[in-house]
Order: structure tokens, then sequence, then C-alpha cells
């Protein structure tokens, strides 16, 4: 089937502190790198406080800025009544603190209420969904982008397998989604996300994180409609990093947690060992050895 750039619209959301941190990198290397007609979306927190930095990418119209507490009615309501410690994953052992970000169902709700949002409004006919901590650093392949998801599904999401084959993560990765808008059941699977959130139902599943509660509302919409959604890469990319061993990984990177935003980049021995072989011919990936990288190139 053949598809226009303008089919595609992408959306994130932010903060202050993470537009200085790194969120800005997304914003500049997404302009640089994805084709004009891809418009992205940013929800923005504490928007008052770095609106004229946004400016500079705003003039094109490619970068379109969003208050979240503007746009999103239901996220105060929610922080007022759900944002304590226990439901952000903080326990206490004496004077010790403790945190569980498989427990943290607050932190992310962000994402949550960003992604129903634009799903609900966004007159474009894929909709992607990055986190503010990915990079593009090579012009977009969009034919890639196209194919990443059947015409049949109603999203697509990067996996790591169940509970029984990876107990530590048993949930998608949440940096990068797509969704089919002409899908019959895409907006009402964003009912039933957000709905997880607003009602405190999340706080009843197995893990209130966001990537837990998208995954069963995923399985909802599956179960009461048998719609389709698609697994990039079935599992197979490796319980660790798979945004970067997938195909994104060719052009896109994620510096998901702390040491990689520190860095500003993942590594090489984030990937498995045929995606690494693969990735050195790419002078990107090539400039990103970690301390230990010997260890992983000895056939090489």
């Amino acid at each position: 089937m053949t598809f226009q750039n303008s089919d595609f619209e992408a959306v994130a959301t932010f903060n202050k502190r993470g537009w200085s941190r790194y969120a800005e990198k997304m914003v500049s290397t997404f302009v640089k790198y994805w084709p004009e007609e891809v418009k992205i979306v940013l929800y923005c927190e504490d928007l008052p406080e770095y609106k004229e930095d946004l400016e500079k990418y705003t003039s094109g119209g490619r970068v379109i800025v969003k208050d979240i507490f503007e746009e999103c009615p239901h996220l105060k309501p929610y922080l007022k009544k759900y944002d304590t410690p226990n439901n952000r994953g903080i326990t206490y052992k004496g004077n010790r603190e403790f945190r569980n970000f498989k427990m943290n169902g607050v932190q992310y709700c962000y994402k949550a209420f960003a992604q129903c949002t634009q799903i609900k409004n966004s007159k474009a006919k894929k909709l992607i969904y990055v986190d503010s901590d990915t990079l593009t650093f090579k012009k977009v392949p969009m034919n890639v982008i196209n194919g990443l998801m059947p015409n049949d599904c109603f999203a697509m999401y990067i996996g790591r397998g169940t509970l029984e084959t990876n107990y530590r993560t048993p949930f998608p990765e949440t940096g990068f989604h797509m969704y089919n808008l002409q899908h019959p059941n895409t907006k009402e699977f964003a009912d039933i996300f957000e709905n997880y959130y607003t009602s405190g139902k999340q706080f009843d599943l197995l893990y209130p994180v966001d990537c837990w509660v998208w995954d069963t509302a995923r399985k909802d919409i599956e179960k009461k409609h048998g719609a389709k959604s698609f697994n990039l890469g079935n599992n197979l990319l490796g319980k660790k990093h798979p945004f970067v061993n997938s195909v994104l990984g060719s052009f896109m990177d994620h510096l998901k947690g702390y040491n990689r935003k520190a860095l500003g980049h993942s590594q090489m021995e984030d990937m498995k060992d045929d995606i690494r072989k693969k990735r050195l011919s790419e002078v990107y990936w090539k400039n990103t050895r970690g301390p230990n990288w010997k260890r992983y190139y000895k056939d090489i």
C-alpha cells in the first residue's frame, strides 16, 4: 500500500528538567533527520519556564507545542489523588529508602495521558510515540517506518517477553510505539489505557508501571475485539535494550537510564552479537564502544 510522509505524526512529552538534559536533542535531531512532512507534537510540563527555548523549533510549523495540563484535563486530578510515595514505588525500612521502578505508577503517567490525548485528536493516519530521551542520528527511511506495523494492526510495540520468559522486565519497551489511527479499535484502546489511570485501577495490577499498564490495555482490546497488535522483533531483541537491537537502532538511539544519558548514547555492548556485527559499519555506533568493549569484539 502506498503512503505519504504526511500520513505520519509523532508525539512526545517532557518537563523543563528533561528539556535541558536530553529532550532538546530529541527535538533538534527529529527536525534534522525526519522528513519535513512529519510533524511532532510536544506535550510539555512547566512550559512557561522554557517556552522561549522551544520557539526556535516551532517557526516552521513542524514542531507543535502544547501545555500538557491544558490538553489533558484528567492529569492534574490524577496526580492530586494518586501521587504518593507508595504509588511511586517508594518504601522505607528504618531510615533507608527503597525504590522499585516496577511499582512506580506515577512517574511516567505523563506519557500515558499524552499518547491517549493525541490518539483521540490527531488527524494523521499513523501516530508514533517517541520517548523524549531518544535521538535520531541518520536520515529516517520512511519505507522502514511504514513497514513497522501491518495495516490490520491497531498498534506496534517492542516486546521483551512474558513473566515466564523474562520475570525481571516482562513488559514492552515503551520508548517507541506506533498506532494505526484508521483502525476501528485504536481510540477505544486509548480510552481503556487512560481509564486505568483515572480510575486508579492501575494500582490493582501486578505492576502499575506504564509499560505493564500499556500492555494490559493492549491485551484487553485484543480479547474484546479479536484485534491484532504487532510485536516488533517477536521478543527476540533481547531483554536489556531491545530498542537499539531493532531496526530502529540503525537510525535512532534510546538513552534509557542514567548511565546512557550521562554518556550521551547507548553502547555497542547493549547489542546482541549478531546485531553488533552489523552495526560496526555504521559511523554512529563505531563511536560508542564502552570501556569493556574488547570483551565483546574478540571475534571481529
